[in-house]
């Protein structure tokens, strides 16, 4: 439908659900439309959302997460969130990089590359990347954008 729903890709090796992605699943409103892809046999423990098994491994999980959006948002990262932009950019997909910290979003941003989001102002990019303002200012700009 036309309705949104968050998809997140857990590292299911990580001690059950610890790191951003559990902070991220955890904070979501919406938790019927939340779902959490993992690797068979392991478990998100993040207590949110619903838990979707999908592969034997990250890898194979993680190739399925990268078929399902239209709009991907990343923080941080490192090479693999520079490689998987291009890929998803190169499939259709938007990739909304929030670069107020270090790793490959700040870089996505400082590069110029703009999804084709039509209506988005530069006002609202800039947001993105600014350590000087409130993180919920720079938060309500990636939820006007996406």
């Amino acid at each position: 439908g036309d309705e949104a729903c968050l998809v997140t890709c857990f590292d299911g090796g990580s001690g059950g659900g610890g790191g951003l992605q559990s902070a991220v699943a955890r904070s979501c409103r919406w938790s019927p439309r939340l779902f959490n892809l993992l690797p068979i046999g392991q478990a998100s423990g993040c207590g949110k959302g619903t838990d979707l098994f999908v592969g034997r491994s990250l890898q194979e999980c993680r190739e399925v997460f990268l078929q399902l959006g239209d709009v991907y948002v990343t923080l941080g990262g490192g090479a693999g969130i520079a490689e998987d932009s291009h890929a998803l950019s190169a499939r259709g997909a938007s990739v909304v990089p929030f670069g107020r910290g270090a790793g490959a979003s700040p870089e996505l941003l400082r590069s110029g590359t703009r999804p084709p989001l039509a209506g988005r102002s530069e006002e609202q990019w800039q947001l993105l990347r600014r350590s000087d303002v409130p993180v919920a200012r720079s938060a309500r700009a990636a939820a006007q954008i996406v």
